[in-house]
């Protein structure tokens, strides 16, 4: 059977009117304690298994009207001690005035023990859209393996950031560290928040690791034997040669010594 809670049990009703917080314990301990509701059954010791509860229902108030009546499913539960009662601090088919409340029902064994289901009921006026949605987030990069700069311990990685896009409104799209910023070797986990009424994530790693450089730089341009005829009484003569390269193959700068200079 269905009861909803009379104006008169004023402890089940405590903030309907302003928080929607009912007292639960004190509310049941109250119906339970008017109602006869312990007959019976007394060995049971476990609380009712809810086995459906509605999802939470919006409704929109017609053109000029400031409420509008809501209806659900009665929520269902099993128990070895049935039969089963519900109460509800609202019933299905009341009028709602434009604003958010919370349906809290107590699905309550024979034994006296019980479950509760919640769900809310929002009213919104004529015209007013309704996001049911989170937004979406297309474009999410994957994770950006990047090598340390020469001598250092970290370095600048950049991406594409990706896009966010609602059904209702236009979604805010942050991150916890933007394109372009310094990332120390190791990895650090990129997140981007998309953000409506509601929100959806997506995240990535940047792994930064040092220079894998195990193989040795190769020279080149060196020049060949020279040979030079030092001028009458003189003890040498001065001799030149091109400068020798040695790109490595990674972005190392390669230091070049000699034991004579051109």
């Amino acid at each position: 059977m269905y009861i909803k809670l009379e104006r008169s049990i004023s402890l089940c009703l405590t903030g309907k009117e302003a928080n929607h917080n009912i007292l639960r314990q004190t509310c049941i301990q109250h119906l339970l304690q008017n109602s006869h509701i312990f007959a019976g059954c007394l060995s049971d010791t476990s609380a009712t298994e809810i086995t459906f509860c509605p999802s939470n229902i919006f409704v929109q108030a017609a053109l000029g009207a400031r409420s509008a009546t809501a209806s659900w499913d009665v929520p269902t539960a099993m128990d070895a001690s049935e039969p089963i009662t519900t109460v509800s601090n609202y019933s299905p088919g009341d009028s709602f005035d434009v604003d958010t409340y919370l349906v809290i029902c107590y699905l309550i064994d024979n034994a006296g023990f019980y479950s509760t289901c919640s769900f809310e009921v929002t009213v919104t006026s004529s015209g007013v859209v309704i996001d049911r949605e989170n937004p979406v987030l297309t474009s999410c990069p994957t994770d950006i393996i990047a090598n340390a700069s020469p001598g250092t311990s970290n370095t600048d990685v950049s991406w594409l950031a990706p896009v966010a896009s609602d059904n209702s409104y236009s979604a805010t799209l942050t991150v916890n560290r933007p394109p372009s910023s310094s990332f120390a070797v190791g990895s650090t986990e990129v997140t981007y928040t998309a953000t409506t009424g509601h929100f959806v994530t997506c995240s990535f790693d940047i792994i930064v690791v040092f220079t894998d450089d195990s193989t040795a730089p190769v020279l080149s341009n060196c020049p060949s034997n020279h040979t030079m005829f030092a001028s009458q009484n003189a003890q040498g003569a001065v001799v030149v040669w091109s400068i020798l390269t040695a790109p490595g193959n990674s972005d190392d700068i390669v230091s070049i010594t000699s034991d004579f200079s051109s």
